[in-house]
C-alpha cells in the first residue's frame, strides 16, 4: 500500500498485536482462528448489525467448512426455506439444469452479526471506524483510525485488510479494481422454493438470481459501472416480460461488487495481509465470496501462528488453491456473455 511517511503524534495512542480492518466473514474468521493470547483490535466502517447486498445463499463447501472448524450457526441465521435446490436457466439457449444438492438460505444480516458476536468474546471491536493512514515500522505498523468521535493512533505488529471490494490497501496503492454494481429487489410474496441462476446476455453480462427468503422473493443482478439507470430499467422490463414479476419492490439495495481476474489477486503487500474480497478472492462468475472469506481468514490466522516472523510467505502458500480456483473461474468468465460459448460451459456442468 502507499504508506504515509509520518503520522502526527498528537492523536491518542493504542497498542495491539493485530489490527483487523473489516468485520465481515473474512475479518471475523481471522480473529476467531487467532491464538487467544494475542491482543486483537477489529474495526469496521459500518454500524452493526448491518445490511449488506447479498443473495445469502451459502454453498455446500462453505457450510462444510464452518462445520469442520467447529462453528455451528444458530437457527436465526437461516431463512425459510432453509434448504434450496438450484435451477440454472439459460434464456437464449432455452436450456435448464436442475441441481438437487442443497444450498443453505442465509439471512446475511444475522450471519454477520453471529460471527461478530463470537469475535467480541476474544477481540476488541470498534464500529463506525475506518483506516485513514498507515505507516510501516521496523516492527509492525502505525495506523490512524478515524472513529465517530476522534482519530486514534494504533500501533500493531500485524495488519489485516478485510475491507472488501474497495480494499484500503489497493486504493492506497492506486490499483484500479474491476468493479461491478450489484442491484437487488425484495418482492413481497414467495414465487418459488428453489434458487434460480438465470443467464440472459441482453440484460447483463453477469447472471440474474431469484431467491425465496422469508416470504419474499429476492431478484438481483450486477452490471458494469456505466449507464446504471438504463441497465436497471432494462432489468425491470425483463422481470415483467420474461419472469412475470410485476409487483413493485418493497425495498431495493445496491452496492459495489468485485469481479476479479487473475491479475486482481493480491494476498500480501509490504507486510500487510489481505483476506476475502479485499484480496480478490471472490467467484467472478457468481459473486460467492463467503466461503473464500472464511477460508482465507483462517489461513491468515494460521500463517501468523505457524510463521510469526514471516507470515506473508506462509499465507501465500496456504491460499494457493483458493487463488488457483479464482484464476480458473476467471478464464471462462467472459464466455458466459456469449450464448454459443455459454451453452458449452453449462452442458459440462450438467454432466
Amino acid at each position: 500500500m502507499r504508506l504515509s511517511e509520518s503520522i502526527s503524534s498528537s492523536v491518542n495512542v493504542k497498542e495491539c498485536d493485530i489490527l483487523i480492518a473489516g468485520a465481515g466473514p473474512g475479518g471475523c474468521s481471522t480473529a476467531l482462528n487467532l491464538s487467544d493470547d494475542l491482543k486483537v483490535l477489529l474495526i469496521d466502517s459500518s454500524h452493526f448489525p448491518r445490511n449488506k447486498i447479498c443473495g445469502g445463499v451459502l454453498i455446500e463447501k462453505s457450510w462444510n467448512f464452518l462445520k469442520n472448524t467447529g462453528f455451528d450457526p444458530p437457527k436465526n441465521v437461516f431463512a425459510e426455506p432453509k434448504d434450496l435446490p438450484m435451477k440454472i436457466i439459460d434464456i437464449e439457449n432455452d436450456f435448464q439444469i436442475d441441481i438437487k444438492r442443497g444450498y443453505l438460505n442465509v439471512r446475511r444480516r444475522n450471519f454477520d452479526k453471529w460471527l461478530l458476536e463470537l469475535c467480541r468474546e476474544k477481540s476488541e471491536f470498534l464500529q463506525l471506524s475506518r483506516l485513514e493512514k498507515v505507516a510501516k515500522l521496523k516492527d509492525g505498523f502505525l495506523s490512524v483510525v478515524k472513529t465517530p468521535s476522534k482519530r486514534v493512533k494504533i500501533k500493531s505488529r500485524y495488519l489485516i485488510d478485510s475491507t472488501g471490494a474497495q480494499s484500503f490497501s489497493k486504493t492506497s496503492m492506486g490499483i484500479k479494481k474491476p468493479i461491478y454494481i450489484a442491484y437487488q429487489e425484495w418482492i413481497k410474496g414467495q414465487r418459488q422454493d428453489y434458487f434460480s441462476s438465470i443467464y440472459c446476455s441482453k440484460v447483463t453480462d453477469y447472471y440474474i438470481w431469484v431467491i425465496p427468503k422469508d416470504g419474499y422473493t429476492l431478484v438481483g443482478t450486477a452490471f458494469g459501472p456505466f449507464k446504471i439507470r438504463e441497465k436497471i430499467q432494462n432489468f425491470r422490463k425483463f422481470l415483467k416480460r420474461d419472469l412475470g414479476i410485476k409487483k413493485k419492490p418493497e425495498r431495493f439495495e445496491a452496492g459495489i461488487l468485485l469481479r476479479p481476474g487473475k491479475e486482481d489477486i493480491l494476498l500480501t503487500h509490504d507486510g500487510a495481509m489481505l483476506v476475502g474480497e479485499s484480496a480478490g478472492l471472490i467467484n467472478p462468475n457468481t459473486g460467492e465470496g463467503i466461503g473464500f472469506a472464511l477460508k482465507s481468514g483462517m489461513f491468515c490466522a494460521e500463517s501468523i501462528k505457524n510463521n510469526p516472523q514471516n507470515p506473508e510467505k506462509e499465507y501465500t502458500k496456504l491460499c494457493r488453491e483458493l487463488s488457483k480456483e479464482i484464476e480458473d473461474k476467471a478464464k471462462v468468465s467472459a464466455d458466459y456473455n456469449y450464448p454459443i460459448k455459454r451453452i458449452r460451459i453449462l452442458k459440462k456442468i450438467s454432466k
